[in-house]
């Protein structure tokens, strides 16, 4: 060990300062390159920006911690590894896990009725089972996009009472229960209420007792009032131009998101799982996802959903992951069974690109053993103008559009990006399950439809909509008051050039009774034998078939 020390004239001479860095140089240990190739992924999170807190370690060793930013932009204060971060979806895997442990204590069985617990489920609650809740196939719709017609700010003071009443308030559901797959906040939700019922306490308090305290998860808690304040715990934040602007919230459901939870905290539980290995009951119901036969379909994007947790492939190697973004946080939590690595990442900028950052961090160590990244080969795509597709069996609009050098393809549920493989076969690149499809045209060579195959589900024909004008003296006949009972809102619809105005979003036509917008929404107008409109069917990403009901002058 080197020990410094100053002349008496306070000043070392050029021939000390030498053999100083000299020495200094010797004694430093070289840093591992992995570290160096880490920090460079996150050079742009420092003191004067909120940041990111990631770990990773493999076989329960540990490779690497890394905190960069500020906890909070307006009071400062670095992130640290024992900083809470609003973790968002990443939630769902331990409310999932509090499931599984009630199962096990034989409190609940992934057979049950949701009506069986939550009796205010009258309408619709009786076809859902609590394994519809945990694999997003109940069919219920998104409680968050239904607050949005409903008017509730989740940003202030909301009940999950109130919640629970909205939900229970619904007369149809997005399909039937077990039937197809959509990610739903609303059955996450629900499964914290239903925990909370059965253990006659609350998800915050049977979470902390079950998992975070046997696996010492010190800074891990579940925010189930708008008055708890959560020590250690960073903001969220937007970007605003050049600055950014922290986004402080009162939300406090719990179920759907709500932990907040340290970096630490986070890789523990990760380690947990991959130490116990597939061969324990509890790891195998959490990476179990649902059997499915050929007519149900499944998320191409995202692969499998087991419970609270995605199952699919990256580069070639089995991964087991989930990620989270609300309220100005991101956060990604992943385990690759097969090589013994684990990565947590939680961020609180909302531009932060949690889950790219996580996987090329799990890049760095996993190296050779990921085959190359896909890219989309060069030359003409199969079309070159943005087409309409309504799903034959569903009925769900979807629209093929081309990019640089792909084609996306947009449905109300996901994305996908396609490439081609020889004219008009594609393929899809960058996604969970793989995808083959082709673009059918008519005679005249103009695009017809698409076909697309989903790993090993029955394929999907879409048929492509014509072109279409809306008479100028029939859009008065929109026009008007709209009330929906079970969101108890009424909207004025109102023409806005070539378009419908709905709850300030416009819509364009795409057939006499069907509108669209951009943003992922869908108006089906109904009309009585009169041919007299009487009603329209709202449709966004994960809430379908809203009932609105016309009033009369």
């Amino acid at each position: 060990m080197f020990e410094l020390r100053y002349s008496s004239v306070g000043k070392l001479s050029t021939m000390q300062t030498a053999i100083l860095a000299l020495a200094l140089a010797l004694a430093a240990p070289a840093q591992d390159p992995h570290e160096a190739k880490v920090d460079a992924l996150f050079a742009s999170w420092n003191e004067k920006t909120p940041g990111v807190a990631v770990a990773l370690s493999r076989g329960g060793k540990l490779l690497h911690v890394g905190c960069y930013g500020l906890a909070d932009v307006e009071k400062g204060g670095s992130i640290t590894k024992t900083t809470r971060f609003y973790a968002a979806s990443v939630s769902k895997q331990f409310v999932a896990a509090c499931a599984v442990m009630l199962e096990a204590e034989g409190k609940l069985k992934w057979s049950d009725s949701l009506q069986t617990h939550l009796t205010e489920f009258t309408a619709v609650g009786g076809g859902i089972s609590i394994g519809d809740l945990v694999h997003h196939r109940s069919g219920l719709r998104d409680y968050f996009e239904l607050g949005r017609f409903a008017k509730l700010d989740f940003d202030r003071d909301q009940s999950a009472d109130d919640v629970v009443a909205l939900l229970a308030k619904q007369r149809d559901l997005n399909f039937a229960p077990g039937s197809d797959y959509l990610y739903c906040n609303s059955g996450y939700f629900l499964l914290g209420v239903i925990i909370g019922r059965l253990t006659k306490s609350s998800l915050r308090e049977y979470a902390t007792k079950a998992l975070f305290e046997p696996h010492g998860m010190k800074n891990s808690v579940f925010k189930d009032s708008s008055d708890h304040d959560v020590p250690q715990a960073a903001v969220g934040h937007q970007r605003r131009g050049k600055r950014y602007v922290p986004h402080r919230t009162r939300f406090a459901m719990v179920g759907s998101g709500g932990l907040f939870i340290s970096v630490m905290d986070l890789l523990r539980w990760l380690e947990s799982m991959q130490a116990k290995g597939a061969s324990d009951s509890f790891v195998r119901r959490m990476l179990t996802a649902p059997k499915l036969d050929g007519s149900q379909r499944r998320s191409p994007r995202t692969g499998d959903y087991a419970a609270g947790l995605r199952v699919g492939r990256y580069r070639g190697v089995r991964v087991v992951q989930h990620a989270g973004s609300s309220f100005g946080f991101r956060a990604h939590s992943a385990f690759f069974p097969d090589q013994g690595l684990c990565v947590a990442l939680l961020g609180n900028a909302a531009n932060i690109d949690a889950s790219r950052l996580a996987m090329a961090t799990a890049a760095v160590f996993l190296g050779d053993r990921l085959q190359p990244p896909a890219k989309a080969p060069a030359g003409k795509q199969p079309i070159d103008a943005p087409a309409l597709l309504v799903d034959d069996d569903s009925g769900d609009l979807a629209r093929l559009a081309p990019q640089r050098d792909r084609m996306r393809l947009v449905t109300l549920s996901w994305q996908i990006d396609l490439v081609s493989n020889k004219g008009d076969k594609l393929r899809s690149i960058g996604t969970a399950l793989p995808v083959a499809g082709e673009v059918l045209r008519a005679a005249n060579g103009s695009v017809s439809g698409l076909k697309l195959q989903v790993a090993n589900e029955n394929a999907r024909r879409f048929t492509a909509l014509p072109p279409f004008t809306m008479p100028a003296r029939t859009w008065k006949d929109y026009e008007g008051q709209y009330h929906s009972v079970e969101l108890d809102r009424t909207i004025q619809v109102r023409r806005r050039k070539a378009a419908l105005a709905f709850d300030g979003v416009a819509h364009q036509p795409l057939t006499r009774d069907l509108m669209f917008t951009i943003r992922g929404g869908l108006l089906e107008f109904e009309r009585d034998d009169a041919d007299r409109i009487t009603g329209v069917r709202v449709s966004t990403r994960r809430a379908r078939r809203m009932l609105f009901t016309r009033r009369r002058p």
